[in-house]
Protein backbone atom coordinates (compact mmCIF):
# COMPACT_ATOMS: atom_id res chain seq x y z
CA UNK A 1 0.00 0.00 0.00
CA UNK A 2 1.24 3.90 -1.25
CA UNK A 3 1.61 6.09 0.94
CA UNK A 4 -0.97 8.13 -0.51
CA UNK A 5 -3.51 5.26 -0.04
CA UNK A 6 -2.40 5.10 3.58
CA UNK A 7 -3.22 8.81 3.95
CA UNK A 8 -6.43 8.57 1.99
CA UNK A 9 -7.62 5.88 4.29
CA UNK A 10 -6.95 7.56 7.00
CA UNK A 11 -9.08 10.57 6.17
CA UNK A 12 -12.26 8.62 5.11
CA UNK A 13 -11.92 6.60 8.36
CA UNK A 14 -11.96 10.15 10.60
CA UNK A 15 -14.49 11.43 8.33
CA UNK A 16 -16.79 8.01 9.25
CA UNK A 17 -16.28 9.05 12.62
CA UNK A 18 -17.12 11.93 12.49
CA UNK A 19 -21.02 10.47 10.61
CA UNK A 20 -19.56 11.99 7.56
CA UNK A 21 -20.36 14.87 8.03
CA UNK A 22 -17.38 16.89 5.79
CA UNK A 23 -17.92 21.10 6.00
CA UNK A 24 -15.73 22.69 3.41
CA UNK A 25 -13.32 24.04 5.79
CA UNK A 26 -12.70 20.27 7.09
CA UNK A 27 -12.39 19.36 3.08
CA UNK A 28 -10.13 22.02 2.76
CA UNK A 29 -7.70 21.10 5.75
CA UNK A 30 -7.73 17.62 4.13
CA UNK A 31 -6.69 18.48 0.67
CA UNK A 32 -3.84 20.99 2.65
CA UNK A 33 -2.45 17.77 4.36
CA UNK A 34 -2.67 15.94 1.44
CA UNK A 35 -0.78 18.60 -0.17
CA UNK A 36 1.87 18.92 1.82
CA UNK A 37 2.54 14.78 2.04
CA UNK A 38 5.83 14.02 1.38
CA UNK A 39 4.79 11.79 -1.80
CA UNK A 40 3.54 15.24 -3.64
CA UNK A 41 6.77 17.52 -3.24
CA UNK A 42 7.68 16.02 -6.38
CA UNK A 43 6.17 18.19 -9.14
CA UNK A 44 5.79 15.24 -11.73
CA UNK A 45 3.10 13.84 -9.18
CA UNK A 46 0.90 17.28 -9.29
CA UNK A 47 -1.28 16.36 -11.69
CA UNK A 48 -2.33 12.85 -9.85
CA UNK A 49 -2.55 14.66 -6.93
CA UNK A 50 -5.46 16.56 -8.38
CA UNK A 51 -6.97 13.29 -10.02
CA UNK A 52 -6.83 11.65 -7.10
CA UNK A 53 -8.30 14.62 -4.99
CA UNK A 54 -11.35 14.84 -7.20
CA UNK A 55 -12.33 11.02 -6.92
CA UNK A 56 -11.92 11.31 -3.10
CA UNK A 57 -14.39 14.00 -2.42
CA UNK A 58 -16.81 12.55 -4.82
CA UNK A 59 -16.56 9.46 -2.99
CA UNK A 60 -16.92 10.93 0.32
CA UNK A 61 -19.65 13.52 -0.52
CA UNK A 62 -21.53 10.74 -1.51
CA UNK A 63 -20.83 8.43 1.33
CA UNK A 64 -22.11 11.43 3.11
CA UNK A 65 -25.52 11.71 0.90
CA UNK A 66 -25.95 8.09 1.60
CA UNK A 67 -25.61 8.19 5.38
CA UNK A 68 -28.78 10.80 5.77
CA UNK A 69 -31.38 9.14 8.29
CA UNK A 70 -34.96 10.40 8.14
CA UNK A 71 -36.94 11.09 10.85
CA UNK A 72 -40.72 9.97 12.15
CA UNK A 73 -41.90 13.12 11.08
CA UNK A 74 -40.67 12.77 7.43
CA UNK A 75 -42.42 9.18 7.43
CA UNK A 76 -45.82 9.71 8.23
CA UNK A 77 -49.12 8.04 6.56
CA UNK A 78 -49.15 11.04 4.85
CA UNK A 79 -46.07 10.66 3.38
CA UNK A 80 -47.22 6.94 2.15
CA UNK A 81 -49.58 8.58 0.40
CA UNK A 82 -47.58 11.19 -1.24
CA UNK A 83 -49.41 13.76 0.17
CA UNK A 84 -48.24 17.61 1.30
CA UNK A 85 -49.25 19.65 4.39
CA UNK A 86 -52.40 18.07 6.76
CA UNK A 87 -54.66 16.48 5.18
CA UNK A 88 -58.26 15.69 6.57
CA UNK A 89 -59.54 13.38 4.06
CA UNK A 90 -58.91 12.34 0.25
CA UNK A 91 -62.09 11.75 -1.94
CA UNK A 92 -61.46 9.84 -5.53
CA UNK A 93 -63.41 9.73 -8.41
CA UNK A 94 -64.12 5.98 -8.26
CA UNK A 95 -65.70 6.62 -4.48
CA UNK A 96 -62.41 5.30 -2.24
CA UNK A 97 -61.29 7.84 0.30
CA UNK A 98 -58.36 8.13 3.09
CA UNK A 99 -59.14 10.25 6.47
CA UNK A 100 -56.30 11.39 8.44
CA UNK A 101 -55.88 12.22 11.85
CA UNK A 102 -53.69 15.39 13.19
CA UNK A 103 -50.73 13.16 13.80
CA UNK A 104 -50.80 12.61 9.96
CA UNK A 105 -52.34 8.94 10.78
CA UNK A 106 -54.43 7.07 8.56
CA UNK A 107 -57.97 6.41 10.53
CA UNK A 108 -60.32 5.28 7.75
CA UNK A 109 -59.40 3.82 4.12
CA UNK A 110 -62.00 2.75 1.45
CA UNK A 111 -60.84 0.32 -1.35
CA UNK A 112 -63.42 -1.36 -3.71
CA UNK A 113 -66.73 -0.63 -0.97
CA UNK A 114 -64.72 -2.34 1.79
CA UNK A 115 -63.59 0.25 4.51
CA UNK A 116 -60.93 -0.13 6.91
CA UNK A 117 -60.52 1.56 10.16
CA UNK A 118 -57.38 1.94 12.56
CA UNK A 119 -58.52 2.78 15.93
CA UNK A 120 -55.45 4.93 17.09
CA UNK A 121 -54.90 4.87 21.07
CA UNK A 122 -51.56 7.55 20.78
CA UNK A 123 -49.38 7.81 17.28
CA UNK A 124 -47.64 4.95 17.74
CA UNK A 125 -50.50 2.03 18.35
CA UNK A 126 -53.55 1.73 16.70
CA UNK A 127 -55.96 -1.76 16.73
CA UNK A 128 -57.41 -2.44 13.29
CA UNK A 129 -61.16 -3.98 13.53
CA UNK A 130 -60.67 -7.73 13.84
CA UNK A 131 -58.67 -6.77 17.16
CA UNK A 132 -55.44 -7.00 15.78
CA UNK A 133 -53.15 -4.06 17.27
CA UNK A 134 -49.93 -2.69 15.59
CA UNK A 135 -47.27 -0.93 16.94
CA UNK A 136 -45.35 1.56 14.91
CA UNK A 137 -41.89 1.48 14.96
CA UNK A 138 -39.44 3.56 12.66
CA UNK A 139 -35.68 2.22 12.17
CA UNK A 140 -33.26 4.44 9.99
CA UNK A 141 -35.54 4.82 6.61
CA UNK A 142 -38.45 2.64 7.32
CA UNK A 143 -41.57 2.66 9.12
CA UNK A 144 -42.69 -0.46 10.37
CA UNK A 145 -46.34 -1.53 11.83
CA UNK A 146 -46.56 -4.81 13.20
CA UNK A 147 -48.16 -7.07 15.24
CA UNK A 148 -46.49 -9.14 18.16
CA UNK A 149 -47.36 -11.79 15.80
CA UNK A 150 -44.88 -10.16 13.13
CA UNK A 151 -48.08 -9.38 11.04
CA UNK A 152 -48.43 -5.66 9.17
CA UNK A 153 -46.86 -3.27 7.05
CA UNK A 154 -43.71 -2.00 5.93
CA UNK A 155 -42.89 1.02 4.50
CA UNK A 156 -39.23 2.12 2.97
CA UNK A 157 -38.13 5.84 2.17
CA UNK A 158 -35.40 7.10 0.02
CA UNK A 159 -33.04 10.30 1.13
CA UNK A 160 -36.23 12.72 0.40
CA UNK A 161 -38.76 11.30 2.16
CA UNK A 162 -40.25 9.48 -0.60
CA UNK A 163 -42.19 6.28 0.02
CA UNK A 164 -39.90 3.23 -2.64
CA UNK A 165 -41.09 0.22 -1.11
CA UNK A 166 -44.46 -0.92 0.53
CA UNK A 167 -44.12 -4.61 1.93
CA UNK A 168 -47.46 -5.87 3.95
CA UNK A 169 -48.10 -9.57 4.95
CA UNK A 170 -51.86 -8.84 5.68
CA UNK A 171 -52.71 -9.29 2.19
CA UNK A 172 -49.51 -10.41 0.69
CA UNK A 173 -48.85 -7.39 -1.37
CA UNK A 174 -45.70 -5.14 -2.35
CA UNK A 175 -45.81 -1.75 -4.01
CA UNK A 176 -42.28 -0.34 -5.77
CA UNK A 177 -41.98 3.42 -6.21
CA UNK A 178 -40.81 5.20 -9.14
CA UNK A 179 -39.86 8.75 -9.05
CA UNK A 180 -38.13 11.27 -11.63
CA UNK A 181 -35.27 13.61 -10.48
CA UNK A 182 -36.73 15.60 -7.71
CA UNK A 183 -40.59 15.16 -7.84
CA UNK A 184 -42.16 13.65 -4.85
CA UNK A 185 -45.00 12.49 -6.99
CA UNK A 186 -44.32 8.63 -8.24
CA UNK A 187 -44.64 8.55 -12.59
CA UNK A 188 -44.34 4.98 -11.86
CA UNK A 189 -45.85 2.22 -9.53
CA UNK A 190 -45.29 -1.33 -9.18
CA UNK A 191 -47.98 -3.42 -7.70
CA UNK A 192 -47.85 -7.65 -6.81
CA UNK A 193 -49.51 -9.94 -5.04
CA UNK A 194 -49.71 -13.68 -5.24
CA UNK A 195 -52.91 -16.01 -5.14
CA UNK A 196 -53.73 -19.47 -6.63
CA UNK A 197 -53.52 -18.56 -9.86
CA UNK A 198 -50.04 -17.16 -10.08
CA UNK A 199 -47.97 -13.23 -9.02
CA UNK A 200 -50.63 -10.76 -10.51
CA UNK A 201 -48.13 -7.99 -11.64
CA UNK A 202 -49.74 -4.21 -12.60
CA UNK A 203 -47.36 -1.31 -13.91
CA UNK A 204 -49.62 1.85 -13.20
CA UNK A 205 -47.39 5.16 -15.22
CA UNK A 206 -48.97 8.50 -14.05
CA UNK A 207 -49.24 11.73 -15.76
CA UNK A 208 -50.42 14.86 -13.42
CA UNK A 209 -52.66 17.67 -14.96
CA UNK A 210 -53.68 19.67 -12.25
CA UNK A 211 -52.44 20.21 -8.59
CA UNK A 212 -53.67 22.55 -5.48
CA UNK A 213 -52.24 25.25 -3.58
CA UNK A 214 -50.36 22.76 -1.29
CA UNK A 215 -48.72 20.81 -4.65
CA UNK A 216 -50.82 18.02 -4.45
CA UNK A 217 -52.78 16.36 -7.25
CA UNK A 218 -56.57 16.60 -8.14
CA UNK A 219 -56.28 15.16 -11.53
CA UNK A 220 -54.35 12.83 -13.66
CA UNK A 221 -54.12 9.90 -16.14
CA UNK A 222 -53.19 6.66 -15.23
CA UNK A 223 -52.20 3.87 -17.89
CA UNK A 224 -51.89 0.53 -16.37
CA UNK A 225 -51.01 -2.75 -17.60
CA UNK A 226 -51.46 -6.08 -16.46
CA UNK A 227 -50.24 -9.58 -16.20
CA UNK A 228 -50.35 -12.85 -14.09
CA UNK A 229 -46.68 -14.52 -13.64
CA UNK A 230 -45.73 -18.37 -12.56
CA UNK A 231 -42.81 -15.91 -10.33
CA UNK A 232 -42.36 -13.29 -8.64
CA UNK A 233 -40.96 -10.25 -10.45
CA UNK A 234 -41.50 -6.67 -9.26
CA UNK A 235 -39.96 -4.33 -11.47
CA UNK A 236 -41.10 -2.23 -14.47
CA UNK A 237 -38.73 -3.33 -16.89
CA UNK A 238 -40.90 -6.06 -18.05
CA UNK A 239 -43.30 -5.49 -20.82
CA UNK A 240 -46.89 -7.05 -19.71
CA UNK A 241 -48.38 -6.50 -22.82
CA UNK A 242 -51.83 -4.45 -23.80
CA UNK A 243 -52.01 -1.23 -21.95
CA UNK A 244 -55.64 1.00 -20.60
CA UNK A 245 -56.05 4.04 -19.34
CA UNK A 246 -58.20 6.05 -17.68
CA UNK A 247 -59.02 9.47 -15.74
CA UNK A 248 -58.68 9.60 -12.08
CA UNK A 249 -59.67 12.94 -9.91
CA UNK A 250 -59.72 13.59 -6.13
CA UNK A 251 -60.99 15.95 -3.75
CA UNK A 252 -58.52 16.58 -0.96
CA UNK A 253 -59.94 18.42 2.73
CA UNK A 254 -57.23 19.86 4.86
CA UNK A 255 -56.98 20.57 8.62
CA UNK A 256 -57.21 24.34 9.72
CA UNK A 257 -54.43 26.08 11.05
CA UNK A 258 -53.77 26.02 14.99
CA UNK A 259 -54.10 29.08 16.99
CA UNK A 260 -51.26 30.89 17.63
CA UNK A 261 -52.24 30.66 21.70
CA UNK A 262 -50.61 28.01 22.82
CA UNK A 263 -52.37 27.93 26.44
CA UNK A 264 -54.03 24.83 27.79
CA UNK A 265 -56.25 23.35 29.71
CA UNK A 266 -56.45 19.62 30.55
CA UNK A 267 -58.49 17.18 32.36
CA UNK A 268 -58.59 13.59 32.87
CA UNK A 269 -61.48 11.76 33.05
CA UNK A 270 -62.77 8.16 33.71
CA UNK A 271 -65.21 6.36 31.55
CA UNK A 272 -66.58 3.44 32.50
CA UNK A 273 -69.47 1.35 32.58
CA UNK A 274 -72.10 2.09 34.79
CA UNK A 275 -74.56 -0.41 34.78
CA UNK A 276 -78.36 0.43 33.82
CA UNK A 277 -76.97 4.15 33.94
CA UNK A 278 -75.84 5.89 31.05
CA UNK A 279 -73.62 9.38 31.05
CA UNK A 280 -72.33 11.21 28.15
CA UNK A 281 -69.22 12.25 28.13
CA UNK A 282 -69.38 15.76 27.75
CA UNK A 283 -68.33 19.32 29.64
CA UNK A 284 -69.01 22.74 28.90
CA UNK A 285 -67.40 26.12 28.20
CA UNK A 286 -67.65 29.54 27.66
CA UNK A 287 -64.96 32.19 26.52
CA UNK A 288 -63.86 33.94 23.58
CA UNK A 289 -61.85 32.84 20.53
CA UNK A 290 -60.61 29.76 18.41
CA UNK A 291 -59.89 26.65 20.60
CA UNK A 292 -59.34 22.98 19.91
CA UNK A 293 -60.29 20.16 21.93
CA UNK A 294 -58.77 17.10 21.65
CA UNK A 295 -60.65 14.46 23.02
CA UNK A 296 -57.55 11.72 24.00
CA UNK A 297 -58.29 8.54 21.96
CA UNK A 298 -56.77 10.04 18.89
CA UNK A 299 -59.89 10.67 17.60
CA UNK A 300 -60.11 13.74 15.37
CA UNK A 301 -59.63 17.16 16.93
CA UNK A 302 -62.57 19.51 17.05
CA UNK A 303 -62.21 23.16 16.36
CA UNK A 304 -64.45 25.37 18.43
CA UNK A 305 -65.23 29.02 18.39
CA UNK A 306 -65.82 30.31 22.14
CA UNK A 307 -68.74 32.09 22.90
CA UNK A 308 -69.57 34.50 26.08
CA UNK A 309 -71.18 33.42 29.12
CA UNK A 310 -74.81 34.34 28.26
CA UNK A 311 -75.63 36.07 31.30
CA UNK A 312 -74.55 37.90 34.54
CA UNK A 313 -74.38 36.35 38.36
CA UNK A 314 -77.82 37.53 40.35
CA UNK A 315 -78.67 36.09 43.70
CA UNK A 316 -81.12 33.90 41.55
CA UNK A 317 -78.82 31.42 40.94
CA UNK A 318 -76.85 31.80 44.07
CA UNK A 319 -78.11 28.12 45.57
CA UNK A 320 -76.89 24.77 44.74
CA UNK A 321 -79.48 24.54 41.63
CA UNK A 322 -76.84 26.73 39.47
CA UNK A 323 -75.71 23.35 38.51
CA UNK A 324 -78.50 22.56 36.73
CA UNK A 325 -77.61 22.53 32.84
CA UNK A 326 -80.75 24.77 32.37
CA UNK A 327 -79.71 27.07 34.66
CA UNK A 328 -76.41 27.22 33.20
CA UNK A 329 -76.85 27.15 29.25
CA UNK A 330 -73.06 26.97 28.82
CA UNK A 331 -72.33 26.01 25.53
CA UNK A 332 -72.07 22.29 25.88
CA UNK A 333 -69.18 19.62 23.71
CA UNK A 334 -69.89 15.94 24.06
CA UNK A 335 -67.89 12.53 22.58
CA UNK A 336 -68.36 9.03 21.95
CA UNK A 337 -65.46 6.64 23.39
CA UNK A 338 -65.29 3.21 21.91
CA UNK A 339 -63.99 1.85 24.68
CA UNK A 340 -63.97 2.19 28.87
CA UNK A 341 -60.86 3.78 29.92
CA UNK A 342 -59.14 6.82 31.43
CA UNK A 343 -58.64 9.75 28.98
CA UNK A 344 -57.36 13.07 29.06
CA UNK A 345 -59.25 15.84 27.11
CA UNK A 346 -56.84 19.05 26.47
CA UNK A 347 -58.26 21.66 25.32
CA UNK A 348 -56.11 24.51 23.46
CA UNK A 349 -55.81 28.18 23.09
CA UNK A 350 -58.61 30.62 23.23
CA UNK A 351 -59.15 32.60 26.28
CA UNK A 352 -61.36 30.30 28.28
CA UNK A 353 -63.69 32.34 31.18
CA UNK A 354 -65.70 29.23 32.07
CA UNK A 355 -65.31 25.03 32.55
CA UNK A 356 -67.98 22.98 33.64
CA UNK A 357 -67.40 19.16 34.32
CA UNK A 358 -70.75 17.39 35.17
CA UNK A 359 -71.06 13.96 33.68
CA UNK A 360 -67.49 12.93 34.22
CA UNK A 361 -65.19 11.38 36.96
CA UNK A 362 -62.52 13.68 36.62
CA UNK A 363 -58.89 12.41 37.85
CA UNK A 364 -57.14 15.27 37.32
CA UNK A 365 -57.46 19.14 36.08
CA UNK A 366 -54.62 20.99 34.91
CA UNK A 367 -56.10 25.37 35.00
CA UNK A 368 -52.31 26.57 35.69
CA UNK A 369 -52.58 28.50 31.79
CA UNK A 370 -56.18 29.80 32.28
CA UNK A 371 -55.64 33.26 33.76
CA UNK A 372 -58.58 34.65 32.78
CA UNK A 373 -61.05 31.85 34.29
CA UNK A 374 -63.35 33.07 36.29
CA UNK A 375 -65.81 30.06 36.87
CA UNK A 376 -64.93 26.47 37.42
CA UNK A 377 -67.46 23.44 38.44
CA UNK A 378 -66.68 19.75 38.29
CA UNK A 379 -67.07 16.69 40.13
CA UNK A 380 -70.99 17.19 41.12
CA UNK A 381 -72.45 13.91 40.94
CA UNK A 382 -72.91 11.44 43.80
CA UNK A 383 -72.77 8.78 41.15
CA UNK A 384 -69.45 9.81 39.37
CA UNK A 385 -67.47 9.96 42.29
CA UNK A 386 -64.09 11.92 41.40
CA UNK A 387 -60.85 10.33 42.24
CA UNK A 388 -59.14 13.68 41.85
CA UNK A 389 -57.30 14.65 44.75
CA UNK A 390 -55.37 17.89 44.19
CA UNK A 391 -56.37 21.04 42.98
CA UNK A 392 -54.09 24.33 42.42
CA UNK A 393 -55.82 27.10 41.45
CA UNK A 394 -53.24 29.23 42.54
CA UNK A 395 -52.57 30.84 39.20
CA UNK A 396 -56.52 31.53 38.14
CA UNK A 397 -56.44 35.00 40.10
CA UNK A 398 -59.72 36.28 37.90
CA UNK A 399 -61.51 32.84 39.42
CA UNK A 400 -65.25 34.17 41.07
CA UNK A 401 -67.14 30.75 41.21
CA UNK A 402 -65.75 27.53 42.32
CA UNK A 403 -67.31 24.37 42.86
CA UNK A 404 -66.75 20.68 43.29
CA UNK A 405 -68.05 18.00 45.35
CA UNK A 406 -67.10 14.57 45.64
CA UNK A 407 -63.59 14.20 45.55
CA UNK A 408 -60.68 13.04 47.57
CA UNK A 409 -59.28 16.86 47.90
CA UNK A 410 -58.46 17.00 51.43
CA UNK A 411 -56.90 20.97 51.27
CA UNK A 412 -57.32 23.97 49.03
CA UNK A 413 -55.08 26.90 48.27
CA UNK A 414 -57.53 29.91 47.92
CA UNK A 415 -54.81 32.67 48.94
CA UNK A 416 -54.26 33.82 45.47
CA UNK A 417 -58.00 33.85 44.28
CA UNK A 418 -59.09 37.83 46.04
CA UNK A 419 -62.23 38.21 43.35
CA UNK A 420 -63.68 34.65 44.70
CA UNK A 421 -67.64 34.88 45.38
CA UNK A 422 -68.75 31.76 46.00
CA UNK A 423 -67.32 28.81 47.08
CA UNK A 424 -68.94 25.41 46.74
CA UNK A 425 -67.23 22.72 48.26
CA UNK A 426 -69.55 20.16 50.15
CA UNK A 427 -69.24 16.69 50.17
CA UNK A 428 -65.25 16.22 50.25
CA UNK A 429 -62.70 15.53 52.52
CA UNK A 430 -61.05 18.91 53.53
CA UNK A 431 -59.36 19.00 56.71
CA UNK A 432 -58.78 22.63 56.74
CA UNK A 433 -59.87 25.66 54.79
CA UNK A 434 -58.44 29.50 54.86
CA UNK A 435 -60.78 32.43 53.79
CA UNK A 436 -58.50 35.29 54.36
CA UNK A 437 -57.66 36.80 51.46
CA UNK A 438 -61.02 36.41 49.89
CA UNK A 439 -62.73 39.61 50.93
CA UNK A 440 -65.10 39.72 48.70
CA UNK A 441 -66.56 36.04 49.61
CA UNK A 442 -70.98 35.92 49.33
CA UNK A 443 -71.55 32.13 49.12
CA UNK A 444 -69.44 29.29 50.95
CA UNK A 445 -70.68 25.76 51.30
CA UNK A 446 -68.43 23.65 53.33
CA UNK A 447 -70.77 21.01 54.65
CA UNK A 448 -69.86 17.16 54.79
CA UNK A 449 -66.20 17.61 54.98
CA UNK A 450 -63.42 16.19 57.68
CA UNK A 451 -63.39 19.46 59.22
CA UNK A 452 -62.65 19.54 63.01
CA UNK A 453 -63.83 21.63 66.25
CA UNK A 454 -60.13 24.21 65.81
CA UNK A 455 -60.58 23.36 61.83
CA UNK A 456 -63.76 25.18 61.74
CA UNK A 457 -62.89 27.92 64.37
CA UNK A 458 -60.03 29.24 62.01
CA UNK A 459 -62.46 29.02 59.09
CA UNK A 460 -64.96 31.42 60.71
CA UNK A 461 -61.93 33.60 62.00
CA UNK A 462 -60.89 33.94 58.25
CA UNK A 463 -64.26 35.19 57.05
CA UNK A 464 -64.24 38.95 55.63
CA UNK A 465 -66.13 41.90 57.88
CA UNK A 466 -66.89 43.31 54.56
CA UNK A 467 -70.23 44.45 52.89
CA UNK A 468 -72.55 42.81 50.77
CA UNK A 469 -71.46 43.44 47.05
CA UNK A 470 -74.25 43.35 45.12
CA UNK A 471 -76.36 41.64 43.45
CA UNK A 472 -75.97 39.59 46.48
CA UNK A 473 -78.31 40.07 49.41
CA UNK A 474 -76.64 38.44 52.35
CA UNK A 475 -73.48 36.32 52.99
CA UNK A 476 -74.18 33.17 53.70
CA UNK A 477 -71.84 29.59 55.22
CA UNK A 478 -73.21 26.26 55.41
CA UNK A 479 -70.23 24.23 57.24
CA UNK A 480 -73.27 21.38 58.55
CA UNK A 481 -72.25 18.03 58.17
CA UNK A 482 -68.80 18.20 59.59
CA UNK A 483 -67.34 15.85 62.69
CA UNK A 484 -66.29 19.32 64.28
CA UNK A 485 -68.71 21.68 65.83
CA UNK A 486 -68.69 25.39 65.38
CA UNK A 487 -69.82 28.83 67.03
CA UNK A 488 -71.76 30.20 64.71
CA UNK A 489 -71.43 33.53 66.79
CA UNK A 490 -67.65 34.19 65.57
CA UNK A 491 -69.57 34.11 61.58
CA UNK A 492 -72.37 36.16 62.46
CA UNK A 493 -70.81 39.40 64.49
CA UNK A 494 -68.94 39.32 60.99
CA UNK A 495 -72.53 39.67 59.28
CA UNK A 496 -72.32 36.55 57.90
CA UNK A 497 -75.93 34.12 58.10
CA UNK A 498 -74.99 30.31 59.05
CA UNK A 499 -77.07 27.87 57.77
Amino acid sequence: MTKYNKLNKNLEAENQKKNCVMEPQTISKNMVRLRNHNIFKLGKYKTLFHFFVFVFLIVAMNSCSDSVTLKPEDMTGWKTRELLGEVKKVAYSDGSYIKFNRDGNITDEKVNDITYTRKWKNPLQYKLKGGLILNVTFNDSMRIEKSEDGFGNEYVFDQRGRVILFKTNLGDKKEKYYYKGKSFLPFQKVEGFWDESGFHLFIKTYTYTEFDKQGNWLKCTVEVAYNILDEEILTNEIDLGEKESYNLERTIEYYQPLPKNEKKMSFSIRYRNYGKMFFYPEFKLAGEGTAIIDWGDDSEQQIIELKPFPFKLDDDISTINEYDRERYPLYTFSHKYAEYDTYTITVTGGSITHLCIIHLEVTDIDVSQNPNLEYLIFGCNPILNSPISSLDVTKNKSLKELAFRFTSITELDLSKNPELLTLYCGNNLLTSLDLTNNTKLMRLDCTRNKLSTEALTKLFESLHENPIIAPYHFKRVSPSGNPGKYNSTIAELKGWDVK
